[in-house]
């Protein structure tokens, strides 16, 4: 997931505030020589590259270290009109103007991979006392890092009525057994059956498989359909184990 770190200061230069004299950013007042925690965990470039990706000494920007992250990050709030955002997922996030750099390795969230400071054009007190931080999709666009704050993977929505009965929740009746009504469960590469294997054959039906043993789906899948089928009254076989993640 990505964190704001500089949440706790005021904002002296929005996105917005931007608009006059760059591509887009946040400005926040932290202190000379105050430690940067990395809002995600990601590997810090200090140097090389160029245009939007270039690290290192460039010139308003002063010292600028690129945070490419682990994961890439999706956008959580609308993109801003002015300065225009790029599109897709956040893939990195830079830090502009610092005193000092970490050293170019793996961070951790949290672990401190620079120093605030003031630099801009070649001096070390080029430019005001301040932090300038923003993001950069895959095509090396600006986008606004406050807007994809949040865990990474993105909540399950609840499944419809149609869903847990079309793919997951099987009720059947077992053609060789007394007309009593049986459940089933479809799981990640494996039918979880409380039944016998005439249940197992109308699974197989119902998917398109012939052989009755393997469904494709996603442990997200399984797990929304799982809990779904629970709160629905469903309750496993005698001796079968509920299965979640």
């Amino acid at each position: 997931m990505v964190s704001n770190p500089y949440s706790g200061y005021p904002v002296t230069g929005s996105w917005y505030d931007h608009v006059s004299y760059s591509a887009g950013g946040t400005d926040y007042p932290l202190e000379y020589g105050t430690a940067l925690p990395a809002p995600a965990a990601g590997t810090l470039r200090t140097s090389g590259g160029s245009g939007e990706w270039a690290a290192g000494w460039y010139g308003a920007a002063g010292r600028r270290s690129i945070l490419m992250l682990d994961t890439p990050a999706p956008r959580r709030k609308p993109a801003e009109a002015a300065p225009p955002e790029g599109g897709g997922d956040m893939v990195a996030i830079v830090f502009q103007h610092q005193s000092e750099f970490g050293a170019a390795r793996h961070y951790a969230e949290g672990e401190t991979l620079g120093w605030s400071g003031a630099s801009a054009d070649g001096a070390d007190y080029g430019g005001d006392v301040h932090l300038h931080v923003h993001g950069l999709n895959a095509s090396g666009q600006r986008v606004d890092f406050t807007k994809f704050i949040g865990p990474t993977t993105i909540p399950q929505p609840t499944p419809t009525e149609e869903e847990i009965d079309m793919l997951f929740l099987i009720h059947a009746n077992d053609a060789n057994a007394n007309p009593v009504n049986r459940y089933a469960l479809v799981g990640p590469g494996f039918w979880f059956v409380t039944s016998t294997v005439a249940v197992a054959n109308n699974l197989a039906t119902r998917f398109g498989s012939t052989s009755g043993s393997s469904a494709s789906v996603t442990w997200a899948e399984w797990d929304r359909a799982f809990k779904a089928a629970v709160s629905s009254g469903f309750v496993p076989a005698s001796g079968q184990t509920s299965r979640t993640v």
